[in-house]
């Protein structure tokens, strides 16, 4: 599949540009209302738990006033009367104030509860929003891999970083286990024996580690790779650490690498092909991808309210790709993009840019701000 402009220019991205656009907006319809209903919902929030907080210090505050003037009470003639008293006023307000910080305590903690409970659904609906949008990989942005082999299930994860926006996606594979054979046909690693009935020689031997399952793998999205693999009965491992044109292999205790005479038997060339596929199968055998987290900088970007940040951030990676359409297209108006299929079939697909900005107007300031990033803006709204 080849992706081109409609006078046969590359795109700069090989993906449907017009169905991500339109992914796109549909994400910005349905995530922009909800996040500015969780923008009220914190601003009334903060509100009541400022006017509660308020609240337990004036009743300290005032408490403690009461307390003191009691205290500072005296009497030349009352004695013993005004001590009683005294005791008497100290113990019922202790007993008052107790009350009422417990409630006030109690109306904090079900704010709160309340607040956790419904950003959390919030949460739940935005991600899933997001994950059409998300889940094909924002344009521009790095990638790194991990995978896990546990109990008979493969999973992973992946992180997505543009910027200072990171998406965290949990991965599922389209098979439960890998094994080295799955990557390259066979893989001999040379490991030290001992041979001989009467003196016991220390010689090469090729282990066959064809068989070997993977464990687990890290993948940096640059040079860095970090796979384990062991057999069966888990009682012997295979490690291997790439960075680039630099491997180390461990088998075991004995890191093959480091030691000139087994490093001589190895065939680097084998480990890089393993290494390269692995990759690949991090990359291309996902079977679902499910967005569990979006960050913006330190902040979560649902909780503090970044969502629509993100979405321009989003935007200004299609506002190039957008003005390149117009200006190598034929037809004003239209966003369009060339198809050619594998067997040199050719379509077109377009969208009008009235359509995406009447949609994005409808969600009024928020909408116009990321139509006049994408540069969708009617010519009416223009002369304005």
């Amino acid at each position: 599949m080849k992706y081109t402009f409609q006078d046969s220019t590359d795109l700069p991205v090989q993906r449907d540009f017009i169905e991500d656009l339109k992914n796109f907006v549909d994400a910005c319809s349905k995530v922009l209302p909800v996040e500015k209903e969780a923008i009220e919902k914190n601003e009334n929030y903060y509100k009541n738990i400022g006017s509660l907080e308020k609240a337990l210090e004036e009743l300290n505050s005032s408490n403690d006033k009461t307390v003191e003037c009691v205290k500072s009470l005296d009497s030349d003639f009352a004695g013993h009367y005004l001590d009683e008293y005294k005791k008497s006023v100290l113990e019922a307000c202790d007993r008052a104030v107790h009350e009422g910080l417990e409630q006030v305590n109690l109306s904090i903690e079900k704010e709160r509860n309340d607040y956790n409970k419904f950003m959390n659904s919030i949460g739940s609906q935005v991600l899933s929003m997001l994950n059409p949008l998300f889940e094909g990989g924002i344009y521009g942005s790095h990638e790194s891999y991990s995978m896990e082999a546990e109990n008979g299930h493969l999973t992973g994860k992946k992180v997505s970083t543009f910027g200072s926006m990171q998406s965290f996606f949990e991965l599922g594979y389209n098979r439960s286990s890998v094994a080295v054979k799955d990557l390259i046909d066979t893989l001999f690693i040379p490991t030290w024996t001992r041979t001989g009935l009467i003196s016991k020689e220390k010689k090469i031997k090729m282990e066959d580690l064809s068989e070997y399952l993977l464990k687990s793998f890290e993948y940096d999205g640059k040079e860095h790779v970090d796979a384990s693999f062991s057999n069966k009965k888990a009682d012997h491992s295979l490690r291997i650490i790439s960075d680039g044109d630099e491997y180390s292999v461990i088998f075991d205790d004995t890191d093959i690498t480091a030691d000139p005479a087994l490093f001589k038997s190895i065939t680097l060339e084998e480990i890089d092909s393993l290494v390269n596929n692995l990759v690949g199968f991090a990359r291309s055998s996902i079977a679902s991808r499910k967005l569990v987290n979006l960050m913006a900088g330190d902040e979560n970007a649902i909780y503090s309210n970044e969502i629509f940040d993100c979405l321009k951030a989003v935007a200004e990676q299609y506002s190039d790709i957008i003005t390149q359409c117009r200006e190598r297209g034929y037809v004003k108006g239209e966003i369009t993009i060339k198809i050619e299929q594998e067997d040199g079939t050719r379509t077109e697909k377009y969208v009008d840019r009235s359509e995406i900005f009447n949609r994005l107007s409808e969600l009024g300031s928020e909408g116009l701000e990321i139509a006049g990033i994408l540069g969708v803006e009617s010519s009416k709204s223009n002369s304005h």
